[in-house]
């Protein structure tokens, strides 16, 4: 019994610490390349959203020069490009051969302008921001490994508004799930006590 009361206490412990304010903005990456004319109309377009430094954030990161050089971002840009050719998350294969790829959480990776990204930056604003390029950028390694297997297993990270609402549900369902065992364990005392008393008026 006790086991069961220490398991639930220990879940809502693994939810809790790893909230994330809710307020945080998403970040929504452009990888540019001076001179780049999509690129500014890129940045022209986020910039022009409602949203644009309410609830996210443009970080644009220049891969190349004016001259297509390489900057010292591009390695940076390179993980991430396999990283998601990896998931197949892109309906075509990414490449830095062209100018700007734009990356927004674990949702969108495209090398294209695009002028219909405002339902998808709002989704991750919903859900919260997995910020991938953070995750490459800070040496991990395996920062899509959750879009390549469909794990089972639960593990303790929530993050943003939808992590809350997890928190939400996973303390409701520990709380039922207590109350349910205490009650349980209740009920045999009470049905052991009355066996107990049933076989003394018995003798």
């Amino acid at each position: 019994m006790k086991k069961v009361i220490f398991g639930f206490i220990a879940t809502i412990l693994c939810v809790l610490p790893f909230t994330v304010n809710a307020a945080e903005k998403v970040k929504v990456y452009i990888f540019s390349k001076d001179g780049c004319t999509y690129c500014e109309k890129q940045n022209d377009y986020l910039k022009g959203l409602e949203g644009y430094n309410k609830t996210f954030e443009v970080v644009d990161i220049q891969i190349y020069d004016s001259n297509w050089k390489q900057t010292s971002n591009y390695e940076l840009a390179n993980k991430v490009v396999q990283g998601f050719n990896k998931t197949g998350i892109s309906e075509d294969t990414l490449n830095l051969q062209g100018t700007p790829t734009v990356i927004i959480s674990d949702v969108y990776a495209k090398t294209a302008y695009n002028a219909n990204l405002e339902s998808i930056i709002n989704e991750v604003v919903k859900n919260g921001d997995k910020d991938i390029v953070g995750c490459y950028k800070d040496g991990k390694t395996d920062c899509l490994d959750h879009l390549m297997t469909a794990s089972s297993n639960v593990t303790c990270k929530t993050e943003g508004v939808g992590g809350i609402i997890a928190m939400i549900i996973i303390f409701s369902l520990a709380t039922l799930g207590i109350s349910v065992a205490v009650s349980m364990y209740n009920k045999r005392q009470i049905l052991e006590a009355i066996n107990a008393a049933s076989k003394k008026s018995k003798k």
